[in-house]
């Protein structure tokens, strides 16, 4: 069962990024540019939009995390509820294609187990440390809890009010898991 699991949420990761990359006609950097006008929105107005007036025009895209899509703008949004904050889910990302140099296609990269939190008005996106770890009942335990801390991958704004009924929030899905995790670009160049 935790096989399916993980191989669910990592196809769920894999296909949220192909959506977004691919049927985008935004580049990261634009996309950058219009998050930070979408905070800078925010900052003025100190209002987010309602729920629904964000996702009229985009199509839903359910599974473990709802992800909805709009296909006039190319805009990605990912739905979390509040018990999907703080719970543990595991990635694990393949590459689509290769570069020709540095690596082929298909590849798999790297599994990892994250979380989203929730900081004031905004989601992060953790990585989880599984690497040092103690027992409980041993007294090197507290050591580890408070000397090594899981990791800030990304965060984005909430874009949204919650909604009336589920509590759920909209962020921006580039925002998110649109970045060059593993450096790729310093070592093509």
């Amino acid at each position: 069962m935790l096989k399916k699991l993980s191989i669910a949420l990592g196809l769920l990761f894999v296909l949220s990024l192909l959506y977004v990359g691919c049927a985008s006609t935004t580049t990261a950097s634009e996309a950058k540019k219009d998050s930070k006008k979408d905070s800078k929105k925010e900052d003025k107005n100190g209002d987010e939009k309602d729920f629904a007036e964000i996702i009229k025009d985009c199509q839903p895209i359910t599974g473990m995390l709802t992800v909805y899509h709009n296909t006039k703008d190319g805009k990605a949004y990912l739905e979390l509820k509040p018990e999907e904050l703080d719970k543990i889910m595991l990635c694990s990302v393949t590459r689509e294609s290769g570069d020709g140099t540095f690596l082929d296609a298909a590849a798999m990269e790297d599994n990892f187990p994250f979380f989203f939190r929730q900081i004031n008005k905004r989601i992060q996106l953790i990585y989880k440390n599984v690497l040092v770890r103690a027992d409980r009942d041993k007294p090197v335990f507290r050591a580890v809890e408070k000397g090594v801390s899981d990791s800030l991958i990304s965060s984005s704004i909430i874009l949204s009010k919650p909604h009336s009924t589920t509590g759920a929030v909209l962020v921006s899905l580039n925002d998110l898991f649109l970045f060059d995790r593993y450096n790729l670009a310093r070592h093509l160049s």
